[in-house]
């Protein structure tokens, strides 16, 4: 029977083959497939039946992936299944959706219209072997950076078909030793995709030579020859002691005393350095090798085998028996064990010279469960190797053959030879899965003691022994040779070097305690091209932040491309605008001068320096030490504040910085036998801590708490001045962004905050989370008896009262006695009903108490706006027409009145520079373009353009391109109207500007419009730029010369182009123009005179016009369009109310400091900030007359009033106390004149 037409693509860099079937209505995958490839399986409520119809299959869940097989990609939905023949079965909707047709006659399979894959049946093609034994060299075709996870394709020699089985083996002289390692993979549509499953970037060239391919010799077409004789190698016996090779002080730095004593352990311990293969005899606990297999086992499958030559194959078996007499292979019936699963094997050549046999256990690794095991992290590596000033370095010979495998796990082990038939591991090989995690918990049992007493460390299969002298080391390394000669395990004597200067660890140097980074690992990273996906970026940043310790600068370099990576997909493309490219490159620049940086020792003497800013919101710390006299750089780090930090105090925040230095060295400073010395520029810390120490509290609980981490550790706080805590500060002014949610670093920031005690806010009161303040009942029912209203409310309340409907002076307490009641303490209260919740009594305020308390909450609550403060205020307490007052205080609080927003308004524009003739006036600006800067000048009546391209904005650029520029155009003594650039304000009083006939204009500063005519010119040049290089490009400055000349041809509103003009000659022909100047200054002067009110239309269209308040000196007043979305208005204050020129003179008040700098701002661009009203603030005493209200219940008897006098030639710039409302006097009624009536 035919089988289903097949073929394959690629998933990753995973092949998978699918198998198309008309007849089947789904799509399905087999679920170890679907874990193999790692492929999200997602709920489903399909169901899916066999051919019959009645058998049910057991699903899953569904998938949605995207295939590719050469520049296709096929989208797959199909049902995951339990047990499955295929693997993946694509059924007649994958077919449909992707456009593929069977053409069955002629065993062809179509995609689409432009490729098309032939299939073609194995067994005919196996049939038809031609046995080659030939290799093919992989070469890359392209220059690329390869980053972990991630997979390089190539494609196939000629030689190989477009879909077909191949071994890949590493070359020699290949400079990365771990990639790739020896395996049979697959090509899909002639390409292969080799994966780096390593930790590091690897960098390819184009045409570097990556691996050699070999065809695979399957089972069944093995070679007929005849099996060779192979003769056991019986070793002779060697002359020389084991350790012979053990290098000892490889840099001369040992007396010669000191190499003897280590010699002569070495050959004390001389089979310790045996190079036979040992085995581990469970003298520290019974450990074995195993396969954790998982739930679902590997299929079987026929052995393979490289297709080798004669040489070549009988050398690998000579590899193997080799092994099988030293234990490590052995045959089947041996050791009673079936056989289920065969790993390929091959030789693979060493730099050195000669092959070693290497297993590719890489299918097996698929089904198998990982192991839990402990890794050893770089910092702690580094640490151990700075505490010790001699170190011995060494290495396990063969170690995984030294591991014994449980019997158990045999069967999945087995290799086949090339003569003598199938062989299986009776020990842990390298490439083997859970044998790594099995020896490392094998050299804890063994060197576990020493490893707590933190002379010995274990990375991988090298060892570290430490020691502070010879004699101490000596000790140490004997220990180590005793126990493993105790456990019959071997070091290599090769790789053993006793004290050397300097070591390579995990892509770091050591040279004698201090650290610097290898060449190796920065070379990819400062070489390497822009990655294309943001996951290619994140990859290069996390490289980049592994070795980031010695780097200056290094968050502000990578904060650019740490945004442009955030929040998006993996998988999407990176945007690489110019800014982006040049902040990537700036980075490589960065990584040619990495710094060292110095570990250290318990001995050394630590010094942390640190600081906060509110600024750029983060903390920074400096960590120095001091070791003979020496200061040292022992490392740095910086860190960004969370959003709600960034409103605290700056004592606060320089308090989180210490606490977060302290617990960042915590290692260091626990390790030190010394005290660790803290350095900090807040002197509010300082004192804090004192407080501490003496057992007081600071009056900010966040400075407490933060503080109070130090009682923890031996350290000493001190004060630094802040000039000399540069590199801190620098930190905190660019610290780094971090999106890593197991960061320590960011997890001990956000507890310590949410630890301190938090600020009270509007939201916390009105969801119930914290108390309202100025609820004291004792001190409002005193404050009730001082208001005449509310004693007489209270008398009727307690008497049961009313006031007479005739009493006219008792409006508050007729508008009281409705509502009020009786509370706690006798306190006058007002019920509130709460829906869902319990009555809530609302405190009476007062009216000369109610500013004085809404000012407090307002300022208590940091300026909440009118809407929330009534609404805290309603909650709590009850007052007469308190909407008034809230809206009183509001607007007389100098903050909330520099963020109000105004209605738009109509800007008065004016013309003030007027010319008659060309050459009198000029306005320049400077227009940045793509990295450029060019100068622009513009004549004011011609307006003629003149451009130069400058290298930056100095003085001295600036005034030889206003001479250079000017030189043959003005006329006479000229004026240059200039912005207030520090360029420009250098040069107001320069001399050489003056010898040359120039002044220059700087408008006023807070007038956005106040160089119009440059900004024109810089709008029109930036229009003809685009014109001429619509792509951007950065011209030279014949192209700026030619764009330039377009503009001064273009013909303007007077009829003349601006060089018609200039030079009275057509254009077009060179013949004089006859026309007067005057004639076209003043028509030039009558069309700007008329485009002002059509231009404040027209950018605002809704604008009303504007208001000109009345100012007075010493009045506080806001410029209209100072603030932003992100800052509030300044405060200024009046110096001149008018002058000559109808400008108002003001000085800005910052803060606590009164600027000297003068500034003239129109009346209508300003708006005075309101002040209290004082006659809110004065109480009303208990022996108020009574007289000051109205009692009259008579408009007859009522004495008519005269009207007040205008006051004559009153100077209103002299500031006086606002008016206290003077009370109408009225007769008391006849009925009242004899009666005495009070309550009180």
């Amino acid at each position: 029977m035919a089988a289903s037409p097949t073929f394959d693509v690629f998933y990753g860099h995973h092949p998978v083959s699918i198998t198309c079937d008309s007849g089947t209505t789904s799509s399905l995958i087999r679920h170890s497939i679907a874990n193999t490839l790692s492929v999200p399986i997602l709920p489903t409520k399909h169901t899916a039946s066999q051919a019959d119809g009645k058998s049910k299959l057991t699903i899953i869940g569904e998938i949605h992936i995207i295939v590719t097989r050469g520049a296709m990609q096929l989208k797959l939905d199909a049902l995951v299944v339990q047990d499955l023949d295929a693997e993946i079965l694509g059924g007649m909707p994958f077919l449909k959706q992707n456009n593929i047709v069977l053409d069955i006659p002629n065993d062809s399979i179509r995609i689409g219209n432009q490729v098309i894959q032939y299939y073609f049946s194995k067994a005919v093609a196996s049939s038809a072997v031609v046995r080659r034994t030939d290799s093919f060299l992989l070469r890359a075709n392209v220059s690329k950076v390869v980053y972990p996870g991630e997979y390089l394709e190539l494609p196939t020699p000629t030689g190989f078909n477009t879909d077909s089985d191949m071994c890949i083996e590493p070359r020699c002289d290949s400079p990365f030793p771990s990639w790739p390692i020896p395996d049979i993979s697959k090509s899909v549509g002639g390409f292969i995709r080799i994966p780096n499953e390593t930790d590091k970037l690897i960098s390819v060239k184009k045409n570097q030579h990556i691996a050699q391919l070999r065809h695979i010799l399957c089972g069944d077409i093995l070679p007929v020859e005849q099996p060779i004789s192979v003769n056991s190698v019986v070793p002779s016996e060697n002359p020389s002691p084991f350790s012979q090779p053990a290098n000892v002080d490889p840099n001369h730095q040992l007396s010669n005393k000191d190499k003897l004593l280590f010699s002569t352990l070495h050959l004390q311990y001389d089979n310790v350095f045996d190079p036979s293969i040992g085995k581990y005899n469970g003298a520290s606990g019974n450990i074995k090798a195993s396969i954790n297999m998982g739930p679902v086992e590997p299929p079987r499958q026929k052995g393979r085998l490289p297709m080798y030559d004669r040489k070549n194959l009988e050398e690998l078996q000579d590899k193997m028996d080799e092994l099988e007499r030293l234990g490590v292979l052995a045959k089947p019936e041996d050791v009673n064990v079936t056989v289920e699963y065969v790993s390929p094997s091959f030789l693979v050549r060493k730099p050195e010279g000669g092959t070693r046999l290497v297993t590719a256990f890489s299918n097996i690794a698929c089904y198998t469960k990982p192991l839990p095991s402990r890794s050893t992290s770089t910092e702690s590596v580094l640490r151990f190797l700075a505490q010790w000033k001699y170190i011995i370095k060494t290495d396990m010979t063969k170690q995984f053959f030294q591991l014994p495998m449980k019997h158990s796990s045999m069967k999945y082990l087995g290799v086949i030879t090339p003569f003598k038939g199938i062989r299986v591991y009776t020990r842990a090989a390298m490439g083997m899965p859970g044998s790594t995690e099995i020896l490392d918990e094998l050299m804890y049992r063994v060197l576990g003691d020493f490893i707590h007493e933190g002379f010995v460390i274990k990375l991988a299969d090298d060892l570290y022994v430490g020691g502070s002298s010879i004699q101490n080391l000596l000790i140490h390394w004997e220990n180590v040779l005793q126990t493993m000669l105790h456990n019959n395990l071997r070091l290599s004597a090769s790789k053993t070097v006793v004290c050397p200067v300097s070591t390579t660890i995990l892509g770091w140097v050591w040279t004698s305690g201090s650290i610097s980074v290898s060449p190796h690992k920065v070379n990819p990273l400062a070489i390497c091209d822009p990655p294309k996906t943001v996951k290619g970026l994140r990859s290069w940043l996390g490289a980049y932040k592994h070795i980031k310790a010695c780097i200056p600068k290094y968050s502000k370099l990578l904060s650019p491309l740490e945004t442009a990576a955030a929040g998006k997909e993996s998988k999407s493309h990176v945007n690489w605008s110019d800014p982006l490219m040049d902040s990537f490159y700036q980075a490589q620049t960065a990584l040619r001068d990495p710094k060292s940086i110095t570990i250290p020792r318990p001995t050394d003497y630590l010094i942390v320096t640190h600081d906060g800013a509110v600024v750029n919101s983060g903390i920074g710390s400096v960590l120095y030490i001091r070791r003979d006299n020496k200061m040292l750089l022992g490392g740095f780090f910086s860190a960004k504040l969370k959003t709600h930090q960034q409103k605290w105090l700056p004592c606060e925040i320089e308090a989180l910085a210490i606490s977060s230095a302290v617990n960042h060295w915590s290692p260091y400073i626990l390790d030190s036998i010394n005290q660790t010395q803290i350095l900090s520029d807040s002197r509010p810390c300082i004192q804090a801590h004192e407080k501490l120490i003496r057992g007081e509290f600071s009056s900010s609980a966040r400075v407490s708490s933060f503080l109070s981490t130090l009682s923890r550790y031996k350290v000493s706080l001190q004060h630094i001045s802040g000039h000399l805590n540069v590199p801190s500060d620098y930190l905190s002014r660019n610290p780094m962004e971090c999106d890593n949610h197991n960061c320590q670093i960011c997890t001990f920031i956000s507890e310590s905050s949410m630890s301190a005690v938090m600020a009270v806010t509007v939201s916390d009161v009105l969801n119930g989370l914290a108390a309202m303040p100025f609820l004291s009942l004792a001190s409002w029912k005193k404050s009730q008896q001082e208001c005449k209203f509310l004693r007489r409310t209270y008398s009727h309340l307690t008497q049961g009262t009313r006031p007479s409907k005739k009493v006219t002076n008792a409006k508050d307490v007729k508008r009281y006695l409705p509502s009020a009641t009786i509370g706690r303490n006798g306190v006058l209260v007002v019920p509130q009903q709460v829906v869902f919740g319990p009555i809530r009594n609302l405190i009476i305020v007062p009216r000369h108490v109610l500013p004085g308390l809404l000012t407090a909450i307002h300022l208590r609550f940091k300026h909440p706006s009118k809407t929330q403060l009534q609404k805290l205020f309603n909650r709590y307490f009850y007052a007469l027409d308190s909407q008034k007052e809230i809206d009183s205080v509001t607007s007389c609080c100098i903050q909330c009145s520099s963020l109000q927003r105004l209605p738009v308004e109509l800007v008065d524009y004016s013309s003030v520079t007027h010319s008659s003739t060309p050459g009198q006036t000029f306005a320049c600006d400077i227009l940045c373009r793509n990295r450029q800067k060019i100068f622009v000048i513009r004549d004011t009546f011609s307006s003629y353009t003149r451009a130069i391209i400058i290298s930056d904005e100095k003085r001295d650029t600036l005034l030889n391109a206003l001479i250079e520029s000017t030189a043959d155009l003005k006329m006479g003594r000229s004026s240059i109207r200039v912005d207030a650039a520090t360029g420009f304000q250098a040069l107001q009083q320069c001399s050489v500007l003056d010898e040359h006939g120039i002044s220059l204009d700087i408008g006023r500063i807070k007038n956005v419009n106040k160089n119009p005519i440059a900004e024109k010119a810089i709008q029109e040049l930036e229009t003809e730029l685009r014109k001429a290089y619509p792509d951007g490009a950065s011209v030279t400055s014949s192209q700026l010369a030619t764009v330039v000349a377009t503009l001064n041809n273009r013909i303007r509103n007077r009829g003349f182009s601006a060089r018609e003009i200039l030079f009275q000659r057509d254009g077009l022909t060179g013949e004089q123009l006859n026309f007067s100047d005057n004639a076209l200054a003043l028509q030039q002067q009558s069309t700007r005179l008329n485009n002002h009110q059509p231009s404040a239309r027209s950018k605002f269209p809704q604008g009303m016009p504007s208001k000109c308040p009345i100012v007075s000196s010493g009045d506080l007043v806001f410029l209209k369009r100072d603030g932003s979305k992100h800052t509030a208005r300044d405060i200024y204050i009046v110096i001149e109310p008018c002058n000559d020129n109808k400008f108002v003179t003001v000085r800005k008040l910052h803060g606590s400091e009164f600027r000297s700098k003068v500034y003239e701002v129109r009346p209508s661009e300003l708006y005075i900030c309101q002040q209290f009203r004082q006659s809110s603030l004065l109480p009303i005493s208990r022996t108020d007359s009574d007289n000051s209200f109205s009692d009259s219940s008579d408009e007859s008897d009522v004495e008519p009033s005269e009207p007040e006098a205008e006051e004559p030639n009153v100077n209103r710039d002299i500031p006086v106390d606002p008016p206290v409302r003077v009370p109408r006097l009225r007769r008391p009624p006849a009925w009242l004149r004899s009666e005495q009536w009070d309550l009180d």
